[in-house]
């Protein structure tokens, strides 16, 4: 049943109910409740409860509660409100489905190499203690433990990482959907508003990049939270605890969770016509709790587990604070009209207040801070409009200093989105619904042409960085990225020159970054003694498991064993668990002949790292060495079986598979390795360098080289 009761709010909503049927409900109950008039009705409808009409305050102390009229209660969902969800997945499955396929890229090399993912699961404390780099810079415990999940049940399989993304992604929609209906108070609208956010091109990055789910989950858990604080039908203690719980969850996210609490204040101002003082005294309780989970995650990040202190942009908090201003005002031209999509964007920081520059930007932002709360005096949706898109972008503003080499990026734009969209709507409700549907559907063919566009801009690393350095040439971590993509395909003069180009557009801060990817270039190309003097130069600027693991490779490389186990030890006290560091280092033993600390080394690499057969075949080179050739044969084959494309172990295990006297099982090595070598090349797109299709041409040149010499030396005669 339906029940309608007394409350205490000044507005008035009709969400399911009709209008004319709630009025005459009130007319003919007014002298059964008081003598006064008829004052506005707030008609709320919760799909698990009834629906409540609350008379204002304002009708008396002494009103007692009563049962004015009783209705068939509505179903909990009917058919349009599931067709609409329904239909809100169809769209977004359709438009994004092409990121299903799409290789990890950018952060995702976060999931196949952090420990914390891919290793075993260490407890709750050490979970919650656990930032997600080193650095301590990322704090993201609920994403983590999901790639955690994810990772155990279905390892690299990239397609159940984007499954997760767009699932999130379409909850947060139907959680919008419900929100613009409450607030624009009109089904069909709310609907195309909700199908435009859905498809926002600029969502493209969070769906394409599987670790940037933390700006999801802190969408996710902060609307819900919303959602729930408008449940007064609950108990009271079930809606603060729900609530609450969103909160935490939110900030065990990301950081950008702390203006969650703003926001639901200025939501609920805005959805029930209170100001500030109402709605906090309304709400006390509820708040309190919320600003309090933020205080302490405050705490928790100063003194706990702390966030390095990134330089001021501009090099002054002056010029700092103007840089925060010209954010503001590039998100607020690029959020009507998503153009330029790209990985990252050149925004420089602002130099002089007294500029041209710096003047726009001063009088943008006083404008805005003053025309704020007169836009919602006017209209209580539009200035909540503007508000929340301010609400949602002020954690990416820079305002609290942090490192990040683009002031501005394409996904800090999700939520900020949302509340663009309500502002457009609720304009959009001066004109015909017709009219209303038509533009919707112009703008849909819009978004989706470019939302799917910049989709296949993540086709592959070289594509993205490729991209992104084109469109933002300025930006030092494009050509720093599309230089580590060079190298891992072989072309070590690109690389060169864009790490080169790197350090020119770099901050100072970045450029030692750049210089340990330029000394592993330098190593590659032959070039120890620069790659050496720049590991010496890192290792003593910046002490850690990274630099003097680098070192230690290098000097490993030119020769210089005992120097470089000085070092590797280094690396091994700063990270013992470093599957890197625990393969140089056990190599390094290996050559000084110090068998059983080099196997205990390789033995510690992870079943679950990347470099685990690295480490098995190092494993069957010991094993040769200590004349145990079983035991060889099987860490060769145990190598092999984790990763098949290892020439140099193809050909270890072929001839121990012939001095055993199996030849012909060594040959077929041979075959198979042939095999795969030139299927693979067959499926390189043609896009791919020529230089990564030399290497592949070398790579089988070698295999059927050494196939010959194979079948010479044992006296093999193919059948």
């Amino acid at each position: 049943m339906l029940t309608v009761v007394g409350g205490g709010v000044d507005s008035f909503l009709a969400a399911d109910l009709d209008v004319a049927h709630a009025a005459e409900i009130a007319a003919t109950t007014k002298s059964a409740c008081w003598k006064r008039n008829i004052f506005m009705l707030n008609i709320e409808y919760y799909p698990l409860n009834d629906a409540i009409i609350q008379y204002p305050a304002e009708a008396g102390s002494d009103f007692q509660k009563c049962i004015l009229a009783r209705m068939p209660r509505m179903p909990v969902f009917n058919l349009n409100r599931l067709s609409q969800a329904l239909l809100l997945g169809a769209v977004i499955f359709t438009v994004f489905y092409p990121a299903c396929w799409l290789p990890f890229n950018y952060d995702d090399s976060r999931i196949v190499s952090n420990p914390e993912i891919i290793g075993p699961w260490r407890g709750i404390i050490h979970w919650l203690m656990t930032p997600l780099l080193a650095s301590g810079e990322d704090y993201e415990a609920i994403p983590t433990l999901l790639d955690h999940v994810l990772y155990a049940l279905r390892g690299k399989e990239v397609l159940w990482y984007r499954l997760a993304s767009l699932v999130m992604h379409w909850s947060v929609v139907l959680m919008i959907l419900t929100i613009y209906r409450r607030l624009l108070g009109n089904n069909a609208r709310a609907f195309c508003a909700a199908v435009l956010f859905a498809i926002y091109p600029a969502h493209s990055e969070i769906i394409a990049i599987a670790t940037f789910k933390k700006h999801l989950f802190v969408s996710l858990f902060g609307l819900g939270m919303i959602l729930f604080s408008w449940r007064r039908c609950w108990p009271t203690l079930l809606r603060l605890a729900v609530c609450w719980s969103c909160m935490a969850l939110a900030l065990l996210s990301k950081e950008s969770a702390l203006i969650l609490p703003v926001l639901c204040l200025f939501t609920n101002m805005a959805e029930a016509r209170l100001g500030m003082k109402a709605a906090l005294r309304r709400d006390g309780v509820l708040y309190s709790g919320l600003f309090s989970l933020n205080c302490f995650y405050v705490f928790w990040r100063l003194f706990i587990l702390p966030r390095p202190a990134a330089p001021l942009a501009g090099g002054n908090w002056l010029c700092h604070g103007l840089t925060a201003g010209k954010s503001l005002l590039w998100y607020f031209i690029h959020l009507p009209w998503p153009h330029g999509l790209c990985q990252e964007h050149t925004l420089a920081p602002a130099s002089a207040i007294l500029s041209m520059q710096g003047l726009l930007i001063c009088v943008s932002v006083v404008g805005l801070v003053w025309g704020i709360p007169r836009l919602w005096a006017r209209d209580r949706i539009l200035g909540l409009s503007l508000t929340w898109i301010c609400l949602c972008l002020m954690p990416f503003l820079n305002i609290i200093p942090f490192a990040n080499l683009s002031l501005v990026a394409d996904r800090y734009m999700y939520m900020a989105s949302a509340g663009l969209l309500l502002g457009f709507f609720r304009l959009a409700q001066r004109i015909r619904l017709r009219w209303a549907i038509l533009g919707t559907g112009v703008l849909f063919v819009i978004y989706t042409k470019s939302a799917m566009g910049h989709l296949f801009d993540y086709s592959s690393p070289m594509e993205l960085w490729t991209a992104t350095v084109a469109c933002a040439p300025d930006n030092p971590r494009g050509h720093a990225n599309l230089g580590v993509v060079c190298v891992q395909l072989g072309m070590y003069d690109e690389a060169e020159k864009e790490f080169d180009r790197a350090l020119i557009v770099s901050p100072g801060y970045f450029a030692p970054d750049i210089f340990s990817s330029l000394a592993v270039v330098y190593a590659r190309t032959g070039r120890l003694d620069r790659a050496i003097s720049i590991g010496q130069a890192r290792a003593l600027e910046h002490p850690a498991a990274e630099t003097y693991n680098d070192l230690g490779a290098f000097l490993l490389q030119a020769g210089d064993t005992a120097q470089a186990c000085v070092n590797l030890e280094k690396a091994f006290k700063f990270k013992p668990e470093d599957a890197e560091v625990l393969i140089n280092f056990g190599l390094c033993q290996l050559r000084l002949g110090h068998l059983e600390k080099a196997e205990v080394l390789l033995m510690s690499v992870p079943d679950s790292s990347a470099l685990r057969p690295k480490a098995l075949a190092r494993l069957g080179e010991l094993y040769i060495k200590k004349k145990l050739p079983h035991k060889a044969e099987h860490a060769y084959e145990r190598s092999l079986a984790l990763n098949f494309f290892q020439p140099e172990t193809v050909k270890q295990l072929a001839n121990l598979y012939a001095c055993n006297g199996v030849v012909e099982q060594g040959y077929q090595l041979y075959r198979r390795l042939d095999k795969e070598i030139t299927t693979s090349m067959a499926r390189v797109p043609e896009t791919t360098p020529e230089a990564f299709r030399m290497l592949m041409r070398q790579a089988l040149d070698e295999t059927r080289h050494n196939e010959k010499v194979f079948t010479h030396r044992y006296g093999y005669v193919t059948q």
